[in-house]
């Protein structure tokens, strides 16, 4: 009976292999019209700054300014352009074999996801200017700044870093600004003693954090020893 039945219908296949291939072929076509005319790919500007990245710097060169970031064209399905974000793109100049001096250097930009389609059509800018410095350094006192205070019953020691002093490094005009690395942290509400890695961040004399410098180590131990009040009774004498 199977046979009887499928017989034909791969006499019929045969005989008809061409109608066969072209049928597949409109259905697929039509497919892509449709899916197409509901979500249509377009061609337009991210409305969103990628930051660049430098990469192979050398060792002994510093950038002298933040680099600007970019925007990119792209081509990708409607439903997925809002959902883009910085994130989704890694931009990168390279900066191998350069020395001290001012440069106008391509930018490359790669897309991290695929969905959507994405695909990265154009880099506006796809120059961008930097400027390479000699790379300088320093050493500078190490400070620890608390913030907030444990409960009223009980009390907390001074701060306690591992590091008294940290190194500085980068382009001699923001290495000058920096007076001393602070390593923050907070501790309101804290019943036991502290004892963590913290980031140091360079500050200015002024408190502020200068940007565009390395510090090292990058992180310091802080201690804190926060211990409850004891009460003690008056003795009274009738």
């Amino acid at each position: 009976f199977v046979a009887a039945v499928l017989r034909p219908a791969l006499k019929s296949v045969r005989d008809n292999s061409g109608l066969a291939v072209l049928s597949i072929v409109l259905a697929f076509g039509l497919w892509i019209i449709v899916s197409d005319a509901e979500n249509p790919t377009r061609t337009r500007v991210l409305p969103v700054d990628i930051a660049v990245q430098a990469v192979d710097l050398p060792a002994d060169l510093a950038i002298a300014d933040d680099l600007a970031p970019v925007r990119v064209r792209i081509r990708v399905e409607d439903n997925a352009f809002d959902n883009l974000l910085a994130a989704d793109f890694q931009a990168t100049v390279d900066l191998q074999g350069l020395a001290v001096g001012e440069y106008k250097l391509p930018v490359d930009v790669r897309a991290l996801t695929s969905r959507g389609g994405l695909r990265v059509e154009d880099i506006l800018p796809e120059e961008i200017d930097v400027k390479l410095v000699q790379l300088t350094g320093k050493s500078v006192p190490v400070a620890v700044e608390v913030r907030g205070d444990p409960p009223p019953d009980f009390t907390m020691g001074s701060p306690r870093a591992e590091d008294g002093t940290a190194d500085v490094s980068g382009p001699q005009a923001k290495v000058s600004m920096v007076t001393r690395v602070v390593a923050s942290l907070d501790a309101d509400g804290r019943t036991e003693n502290i004892d963590q890695a913290v980031r140091l961040e360079p500050r200015d004399e002024r408190g502020l954090l200068v940007q565009g410098v390395s510090v090292d180590p990058s992180f310091t131990q802080v201690s804190i020893d926060i211990e409850q009040k004891v009460y003690r009774k008056a003795l009274v004498v009738s």
